[in-house]
């Protein structure tokens, strides 16, 4: 009996540790950094952190897939499964302890834009926060600063898209995102880019990988080695170079 009962259970518990070793790679569409050609999460993926992330894995030999969907659903992932890594994620205070880190990958420039022709007088984030409805999505960086900023007139959808059809039809005052997401998304949306204006720049947001914090320290630490030696052989700023020309 304990020959047939040893065997199974070792069996078991390497199947156990095999699926908890598996790596989920998540991404969404998020220009300029990551996002896909036909702007379809089933499109092809390209940025300069898609460019670092499968330059990453090819020294580690990691032949993941990288999955692309929402950014809600992917964060909630990342909070809730073990063995999760999402990016392009804006490293905060607030989220410091909630995963783990590796990078970083760029930095996105956080603008109010405001519909053109607009009267609204935007010099500070106490201007903004007088404004009727500020629109952002749903879990996403923004969202958090502009609630450890004490603003109350936020106004979170699921989507960018939802936020630029209120945007245009008056429903938001504000929009807080980024020139390079928000030129892609009127072009995908077919709207003149020029219907929305920058009225105050905001500050530069930091990404990175974020690994949910069960993964294995040891699978995080492969990660961090391999883009520490891209840092020092000149491939991460041979890719920064080639993004930024």
């Amino acid at each position: 009996m304990k020959r047939i009962v040893i065997p199974l259970l070792a069996l078991l518990f390497s199947s156990v540790w095999a699926f908890a070793a598996d790596l989920r790679i998540i991404t969404e569409i998020s220009y300029p950094l990551n996002y896909t050609e036909d702007g379809t999460e089933t499109g092809k993926l390209t940025g300069q952190s898609v460019d670092i992330v499968r330059e990453v894995q090819k020294r580690i030999g990691d032949i993941t897939p990288i999955e692309v969907m929402p950014w809600a659903r992917a964060y909630k992932l990342l909070q809730i499964e073990p063995n999760v890594m999402l990016f392009s994620t804006t490293r905060t205070e607030a989220r410091e302890k909630l995963f783990q880190w590796v990078g970083p990958l760029g930095t996105k420039e956080r603008v109010f834009l405001a519909k053109k022709g607009s009267q609204l007088h935007v010099a500070s984030l106490d201007d903004a926060k007088k404004v009727g409805s500020v629109g952002c999505y749903r879990n996403d960086s923004r969202e958090f600063f502009l609630k450890e900023q004490g603003f109350t007139n936020i106004d979170s959808t699921d989507d960018p898209e939802t936020v630029l059809k209120k945007m245009l039809t008056g429903r938001d005052d504000l929009w807080l995102t980024n020139m390079a997401e928000y030129r892609a998304l009127a072009k995908k949306e077919g709207v003149d880019p020029s219907e929305l204006t920058p009225v105050f720049t905001v500050e530069a947001a930091v990404m990175y990988m974020a690994f949910s914090k069960t993964t294995p320290a040891e699978v995080v630490q492969k990660w961090r080695k391999a883009f520490e030696d891209m840092k020092a052989d000149g491939t991460y700023a041979a890719i920064i170079a080639r993004w930024s020309s």
